[in-house]
């Protein structure tokens, strides 16, 4: 869930920015739409990354400076948009010239990818652990046949010889009386 999360979370991230960056370039409304409505749920899927992780103070930590992050980068945006307003194309590609927003972005971005490859480690850990433990079940269940199955032949051995000896004390009692019996006679 958490991988899955933040996937759809960096997903926004990038739809936020193309929606800036096709308003900023080609002046497109309904990339300015695209941006406004992206930026309007990233919150949300931000709360779901820390309800995800909430047992996890290092994700806590990458999620907090995410959202520092994240404030930055949209301050920038806005920034960016209010500078097409003003001065068009042209503040664009000075505001672009200094490279800040790639910076800003990239530290978002590295933050993102930190998150997502330690919730890739952990899940390749509980993974590995759950196979482990599926191997041990899978072996515990065949030892447990192999002595039930014991167990019954040992109680098969039993009965039988519990048999023979009944059978054995039945024909002794059936001589005896056959023998009272002839001497009654």
């Amino acid at each position: 869930d958490v991988i899955l999360a933040a996937q759809s979370f960096e997903n926004n991230l990038l739809d936020i920015q193309r929606g800036m960056r096709g308003y900023v370039t080609l002046g497109d409304t309904n990339a300015l739409a695209s941006f406004n409505n992206n930026l309007a749920v990233e919150p949300q899927k931000l709360q779901l990354l820390v309800t995800l992780t909430g047992d996890n103070p290092a994700q806590q930590q990458r999620l907090q400076n995410l959202s520092v992050a994240m404030t930055t980068l949209i301050s920038f945006d806005n920034g960016a948009i209010a500078i097409y307003r003003r001065e068009g194309f042209a503040g664009i590609s000075k505001l672009d010239a200094t490279g800040q927003s790639r910076v800003i972005f990239g530290q978002a971005h590295d933050i993102l990818s930190q998150f997502s490859a330690d919730e890739q480690r952990l899940w390749d850990l509980r993974d590995s652990s759950e196979q482990e433990d599926y191997h041990y079940a899978g072996q515990l269940l065949v030892g447990c046949s192999m002595l039930a199955a014991v167990f019954l032949l040992f109680a098969v051995y039993l009965a039988s010889r519990e048999l023979t000896f009944r059978r054995q004390a039945e024909a002794k009692l059936n001589q005896t009386l056959l023998l009272q019996n002839a001497i009654l006679r």
